[in-house]
């Protein structure tokens, strides 16, 4: 690709004035023109240039819409979901557009691409289809001219083209040829398929449609096709384009061409040019990430093209059960019910051909929530990730940054070459700052430089190959396309929730032996504290496959190593395994007394919002735990009720965090609701519900009461206990006695104390004539300011630590009078307390409120349940037998048991 080459010449004087401004011009001080002074002073813009916001607004406001590619322009910004929604078609629709698209990184390289081409001398000019890394976006390739791809196939990739090629006979004598192809992350998945392809289907004539929901997927399909064009050596050229993601449009699409790499949301959105490239003669399609494929944008697709007579259709995954249990039957339904080839990972490693991962979790201790605004509540809920602004102070967590580079120093020899994936730019050069002032050999790589100091990249990478760095720290610059066989590390310090980038990320440490690597891939996440946005919580549980067996390692806050969680892995064949596993880590933590309430960790159903959203295909499976019901059933019914207009206004708003309020721990994550109330701003279908058939065989509470109901003895007790032990129940209890004790304490609660309390804390209202007054003349702080001051005289300390402001319920409750949360890795006093707000009335008197919150406060303080010693505490209060009569008689009135 020629160098590139800058001029203002090509500007015309209007915008070079305003440049010549904003960069630093001033006629009083400097000689010449402005055209002359930047010619002189500036002799090309950096993305360092787009970073100060006086040059960024003047760009996308005053110069842009002069434009004659602003229309372009906005459809990149569309493609790559930056913008507000909706896709204008007036000049003033296109600036109205601009000014509501977020500032981000994203928008500063399209900006910075757009004014290199207004400003190139060179021949590639705008007409080039040369993208950023040597990419097309469209190509025509003489095949005689292209170099040998230098790639040395595998003896299972080699077994991969074999098995294809044998289904393709049946294909070329009038059947069909559909299925999957299964490989592990590392084990060169796209390279596999597309030389086959090229080989099989492109030399002899035929066409592909690549189809992928991701613009970096779509980009390596694309980049492969391009490297192994010389495989086709019967043909002449090959003509090829990357569709989506803002680089080609469909509209330029011809039967001419011999690739087409498409997202599947370009292909969703145009319906009528679908139709056109689907009734192509000889096309042959491709779906990357296949696991995807239940949405209904790519069965609308798949029906399509089979009824105007495809018949070859290959799905690629490295996990054909990351879907919900129900659609599973589709998938297969889909692909004909066949796994062409599959490729265990396991095996990969045996052969030395992957490296042997060994997933290390470091708990930062950092709270990456602190100092959340309303503003990052909207960017993530609006564009699946974290604002610039929140990043930027995760980056700069001086404890976490610390943590990080300890980590290192202390497994320093272990972890050799090492890749560290930064949250942004400034992260990245205050991490490699802090290496090197340790003795480190570091350096980083990013975009730009902070400094505004020039950057050789390619040198960059070199030496890191050669040895002469030990650390290098980079901003998603290496996360596939640039080969260091010999990484041993990779730290994930960069928060993130999308799967893909987290497979790219670690996959630069898969390589093994047999394949110049090493024999051990150390996959390091650094976990902060999250405490409303779970789906950031640890990268690694969105690789489940590659974590799942492996040894594990896990270092506590303080920097030792912990014994690792030795639960059995969930089985992705039942279970969402991440959010599971999430859920019961928190029930543990908060009901450690409760045993038999950990099996709430199953979600009792799944809701599936689907939807075409620009360019991109959403797909988004959120999970309802049993004591989570009622509160998403209200969210629904507002959402539902609530016009569309309306919603938009609150996307990631707090007024729905207090439709959960009275919720039981752990509650839905906040991307999660944001999620649901984008999905209805968007004027989707309300999502389709689907409950965990056959969950109820293995709640223990269900199984307590037909041990009840059938009156089994201790021996048939016992063998239906066995029996169940298996499914849900393997995944949540670690031992068959462990399940069998969640049993026996639900059957006794059963037995001897009726009803248990229903896990779903239940909005209610009482009957009129039950009601008490409702003049809410108590406030909780002071009332627990005075139960403190008097319990510390009880406990004869000088003070009880203050736990958060207790609150009342935000409805009047079913299941509890007073609640408490706690965990046990908290110092004593640290908890929630919630009281219901039934009991905020003159008919209850002061002196049992106290009594209440002493009781739940204990919780708290103890970090029990209602223990011997809790009882004993308890009954210290003064008073506590007229002011446990009184609550009791609120219990008979109302049949709340539970405080």
């Amino acid at each position: 690709m020629p160098k590139y080459r800058f001029t203002w010449d090509k500007f015309d004087d209007q915008s070079v004035a305003r440049f010549a401004e904003v960069l630093g011009y001033d006629p009083d001080r400097h000689d010449g023109t402005a055209r002359a002074w930047l010619e002189s002073e500036v002799k090309g813009l950096r993305a360092a240039h787009l970073e100060v916001d006086e040059i960024f607004d003047m760009v996308r406001f005053e110069w842009l819409p002069r434009q004659k590619r602003l229309g372009d322009v906005v459809e990149q910004l569309i493609a790559r979901n930056l913008g507000p929604g909706g896709r204008p078609r007036s000049e003033s629709g296109y600036v109205k557009y601009l000014r509501d698209c977020r500032r981000s990184s994203q928008f500063r390289g399209i900006l910075l691409k757009e004014l290199r081409s207004a400003g190139d001398s060179g021949p590639t000019k705008r007409e080039a289809s040369t993208v950023d890394g040597g990419l097309q976006s469209r190509w025509v390739l003489a095949i005689a001219k292209q170099q040998d791809d230098s790639r040395r196939a595998h003896d299972y990739q080699r077994e991969a083209w074999n098995r294809l090629s044998v289904e393709l006979a049946r294909h070329d004598t009038g059947g069909k040829m559909k299925g999957l192809l299964v490989m592990p992350t590392g084990s060169g998945k796209t390279y596999t398929t597309v030389r086959w392809l090229t080989e099989r289907i492109l030399n002899r004539g035929g066409k592909v449609l690549w189809i992928a929901h991701r613009t970096e997927l779509l980009a390596q399909a694309a980049k492969d096709f391009q490297r192994l064009a010389s495989v086709a050596r019967s043909r002449d050229q090959l003509r090829g384009r990357l569709v989506g993601g803002g680089y080609e449009s469909l509209a330029g699409i011809g039967s001419d061409d011999d690739i087409i790499v498409a997202s599947i949301g370009v292909l969703a959105r145009n319906p009528e040019r679908r139709a056109e490239i689907l009734s192509y003669d000889n096309l042959h399609i491709v779906i990357d990430e296949a696991h995807h494929a239940p949405a209904k944008s790519y069965r609308d697709l798949i029906s399509e093209y089979e009824k105007a007579g495809g018949r070859f259709l290959l799905g690629l995954t490295a996990t054909p059960t990351r879907t919900i249990e129900k659609e599973r039957p589709e998938l297969s339904r889909l692909f004909g019910g066949k796994i062409i080839h599959q490729v265990d990972l396991r095996e990969l490693i045996e052969r030395g051909i992957l490296a042997r991962p060994v997933p290390v979790r470091v708990k930062t201790g950092a709270d990456v929530e602190v100092g959340l605004t309303e503003n990052d509540r909207r960017h993530l809920a609006q564009f699946g990730e974290l604002s610039e602004a929140w990043l930027g102070r995760i980056g700069e967590m001086e404890g976490r940054n610390r943590a990080i580079v300890q980590h290192y120093l202390a497994n320093r020899e272990k972890y050799a070459k090492t890749i560290v994936f930064a949250a942004n730019v400034k992260h990245a050069a205050i991490l490699a700052r802090e290496f090197r002032e340790e003795g480190v050999e570091a350096e980083y790589v990013a975009s730009h430089r902070p400094d505004g100091s020039d950057q050789d990249t390619a040198e960059i990478f070199e030496n890191f190959r050669n040895g002469e760095y030990q650390v290098l720290v980079n901003v998603q610059m290496v996360t596939e396309g640039v080969d260091v066989p010999d990484v041993q590390t990779v730290f994930l310090a960069r928060p993130t929730s999308s799967e893909i980038l987290v497979r790219q990320m670690i996959g630069r440490a898969l390589r093994g032996l047999e394949a110049g690597g090493t024999e051990k891939a150390y996959l390091v996440s650094f976990d902060d504290h999250w405490e409303r946005y779970r789906d950031w919580q640890s990268p690694l549980d969105l690789v489940p496959d590659i974590t799942a067996w492996a040894d594990s390692q896990d270092i506590g806050v303080d920097g030792h190593t912990e014994e690792p969680d030795r639960r059995p892995r969930l089985n992705i064949e039942d279970l969402p395994h991440d959010v599971v596993h999430a859920v019961i880590t928190q029930l543990r933590q908060l009901r450690p007394d409760q045993k038999v309430e950990v099996f709430e960790a199953v979600p009792l159903g799944q809701y599936i919002l689907e939807r075409q959203e620009g360019e991109e295909s959403i797909r988004q499976v959120v999970s309802i735990f049993e004591h989570q019901k009622p509160f998403w059933d209200e969210l629904m019914a507002e959402l539902q009720s609530t016009p569309k207009g309306r919603l938009v206004d609150f996307e990631g708003a707090e007024r729905w965090d207090t439709i959960f309020a009275d919720c039981d721990p752990p509650v839905p994550p906040q991307d999660e609701i944001d999620a649901m109330v984008r999905h209805f701003a968007a004027g989707a279908d309300k999502p389709e519900y689907h409950a965990m058939e056959d969950r109820e065989k293995y709640d223990p509470r269900r199984l307590a009461a037909e041990i009840k109901a059938q009156d089994l003895g201790p021996t048939a007790q016992r063998q239906l206990v066995e029996s169940r032990y298996g499914g849900f129940a393997r995944a949540v209890y670690p031992t068959a006695k462990d399940f069998h004790d969640a049993v026996q304490i639900a059957l006794s609660s059963l037995m001897y104390e009726g009803d248990e309390r229903t896990p779903a804390t239940v909005n209610f209202e009482p009957r009129p004539d039950q009601a008490l007054k409702d003049d809410k003349p108590h406030d909780l702080v002071k009332l627990l300011e005075r139960t403190l001051e008097a319990g510390a005289k009880l406990l004869n300390v000088p003070f009880l630590p203050q736990p958060q402001p207790p609150t009342w319920s935000r409805r009047p409750v079913k299941s509890w009078w007073g609640y408490a949360n706690w965990q046990t890795d908290t110092n004593a006093g640290h908890g929630r307390i919630r009281i219901n707000c039934l009991m905020n009335s003159s008919d209850v008197s002061e002196e049992a409120l106290c009594f209440l919150l002493w009781h739940e406060y204990l919780h708290v303080y103890l970090k029990q349940g209602h223990t011997r010693d809790f009882r004993e505490l308890e009954k210290r209060w003064e008073g506590w037998i007229e002011c446990d009569r009184q609550i009791d008689r609120l219990v008979e009135r109302f049949e709340i048991r539970y405080w």
